[in-house]
């Protein structure tokens, strides 16, 4: 008798709570846009302030949800009429959390006094912690079927469900692209870069002919030194320690292989 009571009366109570928790859910949506549309206009502390104040607005969904008693909550979820959507109610909340958690993340802006190294080490990191939260967050939306969910939330969902794994692949390629920055502008040690310089309209096998080439040093980066040779490609010739005879083809302009043939 104590527990069909306790569940009537939670059922009674969510009832009587369901305005409230509709109206948080509102005001979490509007800071998640609200931060979307400081970051249009560059305001990116507004914005981690409005993504902040979304995730506490669905963390506080949330606890409202747990705060009734855990036993009578996981009866309610096994009723056919109420239980799925409990379940999908405290999945949308989660991924709502998530949502706002990596926009937060993303929206935190440098320190000011990094070296360009280290902010991208930084940034690097964030972007590490805002793929982890957005993978949670897609596990959880993956459980969640579709034709279950009220027709106003249907296709926003259906969207999400497709952008949001492109964007955590996206994430992980991006973190690839920041290893290799660091290392080229000498984030760990000195770094000497080679840069060349080709002319399309005259056709190599790397695409076209090497009339020019520079060398730069990088340390945590910083350029600490740059050369051009005046003579371009021409001035590597002189330091040639044997003679190359160039490939068949290559042979009717010299009987020489150079860099500028590469």
């Amino acid at each position: 008798l104590v527990i069909p009571v306790k569940t009537l009366w939670l059922v009674e109570n969510v009832s009587k709570t369901q305005a409230s928790i509709l109206a948080q859910g509102k005001q979490a949506v509007e800071n998640l846009q609200g931060g979307l549309s400081a970051i249009d206009a560059q305001d990116y502390s507004d914005a981690k302030a409005k993504f902040l104040l979304a995730d506490a607005d669905f963390g506080n969904i949330k606890e409202q949800i747990q705060s009734y008693n855990s036993t009578v909550v996981s009866l309610v979820e096994i009723l056919p009429s109420l239980g799925p959507k409990v379940t999908f109610a405290n999945q949308l909340i989660e991924v709502g959390q998530n949502l706002a958690q990596a926009a937060a993340i993303l929206s935190a802006t440098a320190n000011g006094d990094q070296s360009v190294t280290e902010s991208l080490d930084s940034l690097a990191e964030r972007l590490k912690n805002v793929s982890i939260v957005l993978t949670k967050a897609n596990n959880t939306l993956s459980l969640i079927p579709v034709d279950q969910l009220p027709d106003g939330y249907q296709t926003k969902i259906v969207e999400l469900k497709k952008s949001l794994p492109t964007f955590i692949e996206q994430l992980y390629r991006a973190d690839d692209i920041f290893k290799v920055s660091n290392t080229l502008l000498g984030g760990q040690k000195l770094s000497r870069v080679l840069f060349v310089f080709q002319n399309n309209r005259e056709l190599r096998a790397t695409g076209g002919f090497a009339g020019s080439f520079a060398v730069a040093d990088f340390e945590r980066g910083k350029m600490t030194k740059f050369d051009l040779p005046g003579g371009g490609t021409y001035d590597t010739e002189g330091g040639l320690k044997a003679n190359i005879v160039p490939p068949y083809p290559l042979q009717i302009l010299g009987n020489s292989w150079n860099m500028w043939d590469a």
